[in-house]
């Protein structure tokens, strides 16, 4: 089983990618939060609420100033492409 460090430094790799994409049109339409997409393995409840402590530690907080949205490849690296396509909310 690998470190919880190392898996959420994957996690957050995601993460990033994600922002880098996805962020400026929840930001740029009145009302709407700017969106944050989380891929990753599994729902790991450690994984999830470590990332969401250093959101709030920023001053980030779902549904407030932001909104999270995860999904979850159950271990298998080809639903990825389409996960990373899911938008949510929409």
């Amino acid at each position: 089983m690998k470190e919880p460090i190392a898996r959420l430094a994957g996690v957050l790799v995601l993460v990033l990618m994600l922002v880098a994409s996805v962020t400026p049109v929840g930001a740029n339409q009145k009302g709407r939060l700017p969106l944050i997409g989380v891929l990753a393995t599994s729902a790991d409840i450690r994984t999830t609420e470590a990332f969401r402590e250093g959101l709030r530690d920023l001053g980030y907080v779902d549904g407030e100033n932001i909104t999270v949205e995860y999904r979850f490849n159950e271990g298998r690296a080809d639903r990825l492409p389409s996960l990373a396509s899911e938008r949510g909310g929409q």
